[in-house]
């Protein structure tokens, strides 16, 4: 599932005025935080929070030590700095989108889209919660309850990336992939991850557009030169042109790039 930017404050502001003390270990932090050097944050946001222990104010500090974790793999963690900052500010829809997120990273999807559904009702206008929960809906196979979430993104924000994606997925699955293509080409052209270059080939293909196909595999080989992922594609492909040869290839090249032998065995098989 993609994740969208996450939400990290200046710890600065989480109160009018600090002391010299704690604004020093703050302004460390958010400068341990800009650098990407979680472990340091980690340790000042929490000796910050130390330094006035029940101040309204930690709220912000709490979400910066939720996120903190969570981009070191500690979700437990961030799970319980994040409730103590909704415990504070209940109707923050940082903190609760935070959680949200948290809550999704650990499986825990009924708690992540009842935290999404509150933000919603604290905020309509923000389009990640209905991004996500239709994401969940999707992973659950519940289509119908998607496309609700995603039609409804799809209003707030037309060209966002986010809402694309979500198109482009659920057209996907559907076998819509006149629309996927058209969805999956747009992201390609904003934003040229490998996985939005997958999900155009794997439509054009779908719909026998093979002189596309390989112009888009082109493209994406040059730019992901060792991704197994694109020489699979091309082996499928190629087995649409009956050239056997090149198959075989692209799926020796695909497993000693990493790909699973069986896996690309079973997959050009199927196909």
């Amino acid at each position: 599932m993609p994740l969208m930017p996450v939400l990290l404050h200046s710890a600065q502001n989480a109160s009018g005025s600090l002391s010299p003390e704690v604004l020093s270990v703050v302004e460390r932090a958010d400068s341990a935080i800009a650098h990407s050097e979680w472990a340091e944050a980690e340790s000042l946001l929490a000796e910050a929070i130390s330094l006035r222990p029940g101040d309204l104010g930690n709220v912000l500090l709490l979400s910066n030590l939720g996120i903190v974790r969570h981009q070191m793999g500690n979700d437990a963690g961030a799970l319980e700095a994040l409730t103590d900052a909704h415990h504070i500010a209940p109707a923050s829809v940082t903190v609760l989108n935070n959680r949200a997120r948290v809550y999704l990273s650990m499986g825990r999807k009924e708690e992540a889209v009842a935290d999404y559904e509150n933000v919603m009702r604290l905020d309509s206008t923000l389009s990640e919660p209905y991004f996500y929960r239709g994401m969940v809906s999707f992973s659950i196979g519940d289509l119908e309850a998607a496309e609700v979430d995603f039609e409804h993104l799809r209003a707030m924000a037309p060209d966002a990336e986010t809402t694309l994606v979500a198109l482009a997925a659920l057209h996907t699955a559907r076998g819509e992939n006149e629309s996927a293509v058209e969805e999956y080409g747009r992201l390609v052209a904003m934003s040229p991850a490998a996985e939005y270059y997958s999900g155009l080939i794997e439509n054009q293909l779908a719909l026998d557009l093979l002189a596309e196909a390989s112009e888009t595999i082109a493209a994406a080989m040059e730019r992901y030169p060792v991704d197994p992922e694109f020489y699979i594609l091309r082996a499928l492909l190629n087995k649409k042109r009956y050239l056997y040869d090149e198959v075989r290839s692209d799926a020796r090249r695909a497993v000693s790039l990493g790909a699973n032998a069986q896996q690309v065995n079973a997959l050009l098989n199927s196909r």
